[in-house]
């Protein structure tokens, strides 16, 4: 690994023939933008050599096929979005952004599927749908950057899971440019909009969650639902035991919610730095219960058992402008988390089973304090598992303390395996912590580098991430 060719001028005039002149770019203030993503500390990496910006699919393929000649190292972007450094170049090579293939295909409102190419944000699909009267495919909080693609490839979340599934659950059919430069459709049938069949494997999880190193997502098909009526619940609360008492209770009930969101003491804390943050009644933690369904009445239901849960366990319910902050996937955390100016933030997303959420906080926190690192606050997220979005303060300009940011990294995600729990549940595994994929996935691990090895036999396409 990391034995690569060199990037010679004849391959950059080819590529440059395939895609346009304009198309491409060698120019460094263009290179180092490619560098980073939002994965904090971040590493020190070989610049790419060469950026491209294709518009359709062919274009990539060939791209592909002439890097996969050549023993060029590949790496898809999309919107840079990330926290774990997935999408940026480990062995410098050619870049390929996919944001000019930014178009809705079709919106098929009769078997209620869209069709688009992988480089549309999530906003501007959104958009596309909403005037439509649909609820977006994938709505998270980066959604103005991050792309349909990205998403799909890190199988992430938004505030509408619980309700239909993480955007892989969705997602019925994908076309992809594999690392050889064949071009595959892979799901949904003849038509792509069959969502479920049993006719074989079913490959197009080979592509969902495995960070682009299986192939490159140019188009996906998703499942698309009507706007839903929505409600949501915001209550203040003595403790993190008090919100996870809540949310075990609505898990119990079946309580068809949302999204379930709560910010711990030292999270609330941020928030009461914002222009709203007086607004926020004078206790430690927040809990917010989103509700969609199709049933006004339904909904008027579902939102009267949630407040009787939560006023059972000391809940007092938040109105006016905190509330208007303080919702979902719209949050002004990380607004919040900047306002600070302070250096920068990084995050660890882990995902174990409810009953160990309070061990997992306690412990989180105890590693930032032996490595004296600033925490920022936990986000804890959904029901089933409970996920953990874990801030902490990273000072970007002491290279120096890199290293210590890394051991405590790993250190805080070997906790969620100990308690039972998964490495990341959206934002794929930090690349300093790589090695640790065989801990969760035990002999699992073996047969992806077979897989890997039967896709991309030289080890072209984003090196360096799950290999």
């Amino acid at each position: 690994m990391g034995c690569y060719g060199q990037l010679d001028e004849e391959t950059v005039k080819k590529i440059a023939e395939i895609v346009g002149g304009e198309n491409v770019s060698m120019e460094d203030f263009n290179l180092i933008c490619y560098t980073k993503d939002f994965y904090k500390p971040y590493p020190k990496v070989k610049p790419p050599e060469l950026i491209v910006y294709p518009e359709n699919t062919d274009q990539i393929s060939g791209i592909v096929k002439l890097a996969n000649k050549r023993l060029i190292p590949v790496t898809p972007v999309g919107g840079l979005t990330g926290l774990s450094g997935c999408a940026i170049p480990k062995y410098g090579g050619i870049v390929i952004d996919l944001r000019r293939m930014d178009r809705v295909i079709e919106v098929d409102e009769e078997d209620m599927y869209v069709t688009c190419e992988a480089g549309i944000t999530c906003a501007k699909l959104a958009y596309e749908l909403g005037r439509r009267g649909y609820a977006p495919p994938h709505f998270p909080a980066s959604r103005f950057a991050a792309t349909i693609g990205g998403s799909i490839a890190h199988c992430g979340v938004d505030g509408l899971q619980i309700v239909y599934g993480a955007i892989g659950d969705r997602v019925s059919s994908l076309k992809v440019v594999l690392p050889t430069g064949e071009i595959l459709n892979v799901g949904g049938g003849v038509s792509g909009k069959i969502r479920k069949s049993s006719s074989s494997f079913n490959l197009k999880w080979l592509f969902i969650g495995t960070c682009g190193t299986l192939g490159i997502i140019t188009e996906a098909t998703l499942r698309i639902y009507p706007k839903p009526v929505e409600s949501s619940v915001l209550v203040a609360l003595n403790s993190v035991d008090d919100a996870l008492r809540i949310a075990a209770e609505i898990k119990r009930r079946n309580l068809p919610i949302a999204c379930f969101t709560v910010w711990d003491e030292v999270a609330v804390n941020q928030h009461r730095r914002m222009a709203y943050g007086s607004k926020i009644p004078p206790l430690n933690v927040l809990a917010l219960i989103d509700i969609a369904c199709y049933n006004s009445e339904i909904c008027s239901l579902i939102r009267s058992e949630v407040l009787r849960i939560c006023s059972n366990f000391g809940g007092e319910v938040c109105d006016g402008e905190a509330a208007q902050y303080i919702s979902g996937y719209a949050s002004d955390f990380y607004s919040a988390l900047a306002a600070t100016g302070k250096g920068g933030w990084g995050c660890v997303d882990v995902a174990v089973p409810l009953r160990n959420v309070g061990k997992a906080l306690g412990k989180l926190y105890s590693i930032l304090k032996t490595y004296s690192i600033e925490p920022l606050g936990a986000l804890i997220l959904k029901l089933d598992p409970m996920y953990i979005d874990f801030f902490y303060r990273v000072d970007e300009a002491n290279r120096e303390k890199y290293p210590v940011y890394v051991r405590a990294i790993r250190e805080m995600l070997k906790v969620a395996l100990e308690l039972g729990g998964a490495l990341s549940h959206s934002m794929g595994v930090k690349i300093d912590a790589r090695d640790m994929i065989p801990m969760e996935l035990g002999y699992g691990y073996e047969i992806l580098k077979k897989i890997k090895n039967v896709l991309d036999p030289k080890n072209i396409l984003n090196p360096g991430v799950l290999f």
